[in-house]
């Protein structure tokens, strides 16, 4: 999930863990979340609340930096308008206390600043749960900028290849 996206799936995704579902009587379902620079927010909790916390609801119409390369423009002109007020909903669900979390910090990032991104991994840190981290040197795309970094963690993290839970930090490639 990347984003705003964070907060979509943070709730959609609730009840479809593999093992709510095994529980359940149900096959198949979701092994583990992936938020790269998304808002994971607590249940309660919406977009616009968190970046009031950190005194930044003036920048909230700011447009973010995609990074750049021979992709972009045509990336760019697949975007279409959508209702921002979503970003003022409060969760009802969070996927991530059911579901293993791996959380892509990226520390030149302007719209999800790496302080936010830091106390969504704390706060499911504080309900007792682990998330398996790593960081970035890019800003707010690391599918443009990182691409092969951000893949190759992913599918580490994703393919159930553990490691312990810990940090990797990589350069922008």
């Amino acid at each position: 999930m990347h984003s705003y996206g964070g907060q979509v799936g943070t709730g959609a995704f609730h009840g479809l863990g593999l093992t709510t579902r095994s529980a359940a009587g149900r096959s198949g379902g979701i092994s583990h979340l992936a938020y790269m620079t998304a808002y994971a927010l607590a249940s309660g909790v919406g977009m616009t609340d968190k970046v009031a916390e950190f005194g930044h609801a003036d920048l909230v119409p700011i447009a973010f930096d995609f990074g750049g390369g021979r992709h972009l423009e045509k990336y760019v002109g697949t975007f279409v308008h959508w209702n921002g007020r979503v970003m003022y909903e409060p969760l009802e669900h969070c996927a991530w206390r059911e579901i293993p979390v791996a959380y892509v910090y990226t520390t030149a990032d302007m719209t999800v600043p790496h302080e936010y991104q830091k106390s969504f991994v704390q706060g499911i840190e504080r309900e007792g749960l682990k998330v398996r981290t790593f960081e970035l040197v890019t800003g707010h795309c690391p599918n443009f900028t990182a691409t092969r970094g951000l893949w190759m963690r992913l599918r580490r993290s994703s393919l159930g290849k553990r490691e312990g839970w810990r940090m990797w930090k990589i350069g922008a490639s």
